[in-house]
Order: C-alpha cells, then sequence, then structure tokens
C-alpha cells in the first residue's frame, strides 16, 4: 500500500509538471543587430519611372532587440533631407521594419521613410539594408558600419 501511495504521488507531481507548464509563451531570442551604426541612407525616388530622382544623406542607425532610430545627420551647410525616426523590426533571411514614426519636428517627405521588408546583408560589422518601398516607387539602400 505504502508503493501504491508512494507511486500515485510521483505520477501526480509529474503530471503537474507537464500540464502545468506555460506552452503558449514564446521568447525571442536578441537580434545580432544590436548596436549603434554610422553610414548613409539612399532613396531613389521615381524609381519605377523614366525620371528618378536620388536624395542621400549621412545617418545615425541604433539597433536595440526589436526597436530601431535612425538619425539624419544634419550640417551647417546641407538642410536635413530625412525625418528621423524609429520603430520596430524583425529580421529573418530579410529585414522587416514596421511600426515607424517621425521623432522630430523636421518637415520631411514621409514616403522616404524605410518601411517595409527588404534584403539585408551582413559581412563582419557592415550592413547593408536595400529594396523597394512605397509600391515600388522608391528604392532604398542604406549601408551601415557598426561604431
Amino acid at each position: 500500500m505504502a508503493r501504491f501511495f508512494m507511486f500515485m504521488v510521483i505520477a501526480i507531481f509529474v503530471l503537474a509538471l507537464m500540464f502545468g507548464c506555460a506552452k503558449d509563451i514564446v521568447v525571442k531570442p536578441p537580434s545580432t543587430l544590436v548596436g549603434n551604426y554610422h553610414g548613409m541612407i539612399t532613396v531613389i525616388r521615381g524609381y519605377d519611372t523614366s525620371t528618378p530622382t536620388t536624395v542621400q544623406e549621412w545617418i545615425m542607425w541604433t539597433f536595440s532587440d526589436y526597436k530601431f532610430w535612425m538619425y539624419a545627420e544634419k550640417t551647417d551647410l546641407l538642410p536635413k533631407v530625412f525625418c528621423d525616426i524609429t520603430g520596430n523590426y524583425v529580421t529573418t533571411d530579410k529585414l522587416t521594419l514596421s511600426d515607424t514614426s517621425v521623432i522630430d519636428v523636421f518637415t520631411c517627405i514621409h514616403d522616404d521613410i524605410p518601411v517595409g521588408t527588404f534584403s539585408i546583408v551582413r559581412e563582419s560589422d557592415s550592413v547593408k539594408i536595400s529594396g523597394t518601398m512605397r509600391d515600388g516607387s522608391r528604392w532604398v539602400e542604406i549601408a551601415i558600419k557598426k561604431e
């Protein structure tokens, strides 16, 4: 009888462990992009037309685990072209930038804000992000290097 009682206690304990643990909690691993970067953003406006125009600017880019910040570098000689933005990102074999919002009061062209899914190439401390956005009317290329 004592063996049966001990067997039941162990069985109940094992069942409680098996069914008591939450199975719907998913913890994402940290991104390998985390850090501060410096580089150039280039946007080709009218990418799908016969008369595209190109704008580019030096930027600072910061990645945390799943959030990013892009700051355009304004110089005394040149006006700032791009908005300072923040948003979320996800990496797989591509980079998806989403939920972007402007974090400065500068008047800029919101269609130039990189949002969407882009190809990403990582080589040691350099990252290149590129692809079309805005239904193919704009091409963005971001070449940044980790500081």
